[in-house]
């Protein structure tokens, strides 16, 4: 069995107002696969409900790991998050006033990791020098930039098994774009991190991600690869202009 994470004719929303719509999509271990689509379509909706954060009214969500499969949909957060799945929120959610080292540690004291506490904490500071050099400042005096990868380094401090990833380019000037999506890129190709994440910045994400799906009306208008991007990008435009219902 292969380890990944499937979500089937998943539909959610906030009261009466429905946000997705049978939407259906895996994400394989050691894959990129970014979630495109502009503002107001269901990007951070879905997230959120993989992770429990929006319940579903309808479908599935599976963690089909090491012979073992999981259905998550109703399940609470905390339980998702001992499953080994982890979310970097839109706009960061750091403890402003709390060092670099202490916002790591309170990622690692969750139930599934904290008895390798030190070890992830080698892990990250390995994986991202620069928090190392910067243990001791306090987070809110970090730049935008610094703060994502702060907040990319949280979410590994869970030992997670996939990483959800919401608009990391949100806010950052074009320079710290680039790094923070290489980043990202990195972890995967070099650390087989395996990462579903949600951006707007369309051509960037396609240029990191082996594979992607185009959200738009709370719905899947297209999936491709890296290799088809450019001969899909007519069809592309289209979507994010609604032309696909």
């Amino acid at each position: 069995m292969v380890n990944r994470l499937v979500v089937e004719n998943l539909s959610a929303g906030y009261g009466a107002v429905s946000v997705l719509r049978g939407v259906s999509l895996e994400v394989c271990e050691g894959e990129l696969v970014a979630l495109l689509g502009t503002n107001g379509n269901g990007k951070s909706t879905l997230l959120n409900a993989i992770l429990g954060l929006v319940r579903p009214t309808a479908g599935s969500v599976r963690l089909e790991w090491d012979g073992e499969v999981t259905e998550l949909a109703g399940s609470p957060a905390e339980k998702i998050v001992e499953r080994g799945i982890a979310l970097v929120p839109e706009g960061r959610r750091l403890f402003p006033h709390l060092t670099v080292e202490e916002n790591l540690t309170l990622g690692g004291c969750g139930r599934r990791a904290r008895h390798n506490l030190r070890r992830n904490m080698e892990f990250v500071f390995s994986a991202f020098p620069l928090l190392h050099e910067r243990r001791h400042q306090p987070a809110g005096t970090m730049s935008g930039g610094q703060q994502q990868l702060l907040a990319i380094a949280r979410a590994l401090m869970t030992e997670p098994r996939i990483v959800l990833i919401d608009e990391p380019s949100v806010g950052l000037a074009p320079v710290a774009v680039d790094r923070v999506l290489s980043t990202v890129r990195e972890l995967q190709a070099h650390r087989g991190l395996t990462v579903l994440m949600a951006e707007q910045s369309i051509v960037q994400a396609i240029a990191i991600a082996g594979r992607s799906y185009l959200l738009t009306h709370g719905r899947i208008a297209r999936e491709f690869d890296r290799e088809h991007a450019a001969s899909s990008s007519e069809e592309i435009s289209s979507a994010l202009l609604g032309g696909v219902s």
